[in-house]
């Protein structure tokens, strides 16, 4: 039996789906196995995951796909290439920073 977890306020609703669609990117899952591994419905998913890409999109923001199977288990950092730009972020960093870096590059 699925365990829901769905926020009962919309803003609560845009931060849970928006996790879950980080969460999703992140698990090298398909989305099938994603909501089903989540106890999440698959519609549901799908409508949350395209409303927030388009609403990033519109913001100039991109979601991107890390090939999690290539990053070491104790890799102690990560390098975004953005344009020319190679960013490295050490598995330290607070969430807070890796978004304000990823915010202040426009990215």
């Amino acid at each position: 039996m699925p365990n829901y977890h769905y926020a009962s306020t919309r803003k609560g609703n845009r931060e849970f789906w928006t996790r879950q669609v980080q969460a999703y990117h992140l698990s090298g899952l398909s989305q099938k196995e994603f909501c089903q591994k989540n106890g999440l419905i698959y519609t549901s998913f799908g409508y949350w995951k395209r409303r927030l890409e388009r609403s990033a999109k519109a913001e100039g923001i991109e979601f991107v796909e890390i090939d999690v199977a290539a990053v070491a288990e104790n890799s102690a950092a990560i390098t975004l290439s953005v344009g020319k730009l190679d960013i490295r972020i050490h598995n330290d960093a607070s969430p807070e920073m890796v978004r304000w870096i990823l915010k202040e590059l426009g990215a």
